[in-house]
C-alpha cells in the first residue's frame, strides 16, 4: 500500500535525523588529547597566602597534589580536553580524572601565560607558576 511505505520511509527519516542530533551532541564535544601538553608538565607552586607548603605536579598522565611536606594525592588522568583555544588567549584544559574515593572529578587549568609560564585551576584566581628545577 502507497500509504505504508510512505508511513515506514516517514520513520525511518526521523530516526535518522534523531540519530544524528545524537551524535552531533556527543561527538561534538571538545577536543580530547593523548597526553598533557608539555607545558604544562611541571611542578607548580604559588605564592597566595595558605598554599605554603602545596604543590601541583602535572605529569604526563597523573596529576600529584603535594599538601604539606609528607602528604601527596596521585590521580591517573582518565581524559584531557581542550576547551577553548584561539588566536588571541591562551588555551584552557578540562582534565578529568578519579579520586582515591572512586568518584570522578575534574580541574580546570587556565594557561594564563605561555611565556613566563602561569596557569590558574578552575574558577580561582591565584596564579602558579613553575619550579625551576
Amino acid at each position: 500500500m502507497p500509504g505504508t511505505r510512505a508511513c515506514t520511509t516517514g520513520r525511518l527519516n526521523r530516526a535518522g535525523a534523531c540519530g544524528l542530533v545524537f551524535w552531533l551532541i556527543v561527538g561534538c564535544g571538545p577536543p580530547t588529547i593523548e597526553s598533557t601538553p608539555r607545558e604544562l608538565v611541571a611542578r607548580w607552586v604559588t605564592d597566595a597566602p595558605g598554599y605554603d607548603d602545596r604543590y601541583l605536579e602535572i605529569r604526563a598522565n597523573t596529576l600529584v597534589w603535594g599538601m604539606g611536606p609528607t602528604t601527596l594525592a596521585r590521580h591517573a588522568i582518565e581524559e584531557i580536553e581542550v576547551v577553548s583555544e584561539g588566536r588571541d588567549r591562551p588555551p584552557t584544559y578540562r582534565f578529568q580524572y578519579t579520586e582515591a574515593a572512586g568518584y570522578d572529578d575534574v580541574l580546570v587549568v587556565h594557561v594564563v601565560s605561555p611565556s613566563p609560564r602561569r596557569i590558574r585551576l578552575g574558577s580561582r584566581m591565584e596564579e602558579w607558576t613553575p619550579v625551576e628545577e
